[in-house]
């Protein structure tokens, strides 16, 4: 099925952002992604064209102890961007609640923007240290 992305532009989070159609009887799937999503989304696309398909479907990879580069194994390297499409999605959402958090610093004074602002930046390195501990 053809795959249409769409870049650029704030996406608001959904369910599935994917949308089965059918016109002329041939079915489309279109697919929002994020910049980051993409790449990943490809990223994992040549894994499963390396290590089998099945892995796109919470399967393991064909050979999972076979050496793919240095001392990655299908199994590990496959761990490697699981994470990092985790990791993709986490900073995703944490941008779009500081987004909704600036939104909200518009509406007040300065004073109390200012202490917000503190307690984002707080929130922020908090977050960043507990993914560098993960």
């Amino acid at each position: 099925m053809p795959t249409v992305w769409i870049h650029g532009g704030e996406i608001p989070p959904c369910p599935s952002c994917g949308v089965e159609v059918e016109h002329d009887g041939i079915a489309v799937e279109i697919q929002v992604r994020t910049t980051l999503q993409h790449v990943w989304a490809e990223l994992f696309e040549r894994l499963a064209d390396l290590v089998g398909r099945q892995i796109r479907y919470g399967q393991p990879p064909n050979d999972p102890d076979v050496v793919i580069a240095g001392d990655l194994t299908a199994a590990s390297l496959l761990q490697e961007v699981l994470v990092l499409g985790d990791t993709i999605a986490d900073s995703e959402t944490i941008h779009v609640e500081l987004s909704a958090l600036e939104d909200l610093l518009a509406t007040l004074g300065p004073l109390r923007r200012l202490t917000i602002w503190r307690w984002t930046r707080r929130v922020k390195v908090m977050r960043s240290s507990a993914a560098r501990h993960k």
